[in-house]
């Protein structure tokens, strides 16, 4: 009876059990190599991005708010002292917003104030929309709200908070002292008779009238 064929696939045959045996080894083997030859390569890094690249980022995560300005307007929020309502800034919103109202980072707002005021797209061309805006710069009257263009609206601003520091400087100057009866800086011109012991403005209290004495009350007043 003739001998059976052993299949070439058999595990049991001798050549397959070899086969079997070094496949492992032969694996492992390999496996060495690769991470030999990867640890050899040099790794790469992300370049560093520029601060233009990293504002495009800030920039595209903005678009959740309707404009640049009502970013800023929440940005620069401030909750009352006396609200009953609870605060809705995050501990870091109010941390790192007033670091830089307080001037503790390396830009401050005379920075940024210099840098929107300059800026050529902040002031009102011909072919803007609203070009007759170039007339409202340093205006006492229009607010500033009212004015699109930056530079018109940051000189009126001005102007108007320089107006106001005065006529509250020139309303202490001109009251008199109540704890002295001979200061008559403010005199009446007229008087209607309803009111008593009212001093009228003589001509000598026209002439007696000294700056230099005013600017000398301002000194002790303040």
């Amino acid at each position: 009876m003739s001998a059976r064929a052993t299949p070439p696939n058999d595990p049991s045959t001798p050549s397959r059990r070899l086969h079997q045996d070094r496949w492992p080894l032969s694996a492992a083997s390999s496996m060495d190599s690769i991470s030999s030859v990867l640890s050899s390569q040099p790794k790469l890094r992300q370049a560093k991005r520029t601060v233009y690249e990293k504002l495009d980022a800030v920039l595209a995560a903005m678009k959740v708010f309707d404009s640049l300005g009502e970013f800023l307007s929440v940005l620069f929020y401030s909750h009352p002292n006396k609200s009953n309502k609870v605060d809705p800034r995050t501990a870091r919103h109010v941390s790192v917003v007033s670091a830089f109202l307080q001037g503790t980072s390396g830009i401050h707002m005379g920075h940024i104030i210099d840098l929107i005021y300059k800026h050529r797209q902040s002031q009102p061309k011909q072919s803007s929309q609203h070009p007759n805006e170039i007339y409202l710069a340093f205006s006492p009257a229009v607010s500033p709200t009212n004015i699109h263009h930056a530079r018109p609206a940051m000189s009126s601003w001005a102007t108007q908070l320089v107006g106001e520091a005065v006529h509250r400087g020139v309303g202490r100057l001109t009251k008199n002292d109540p704890d002295d009866p001979d200061d008559t800086t403010l005199l009446r011109a007229t008087t209607n008779g309803r009111s008593k012991n009212v001093r009228v403005a003589a001509w000598k209290d026209y002439a007696s009238f000294s700056m230099a004495a005013i600017g000398e009350k301002k000194f002790v007043v303040e």
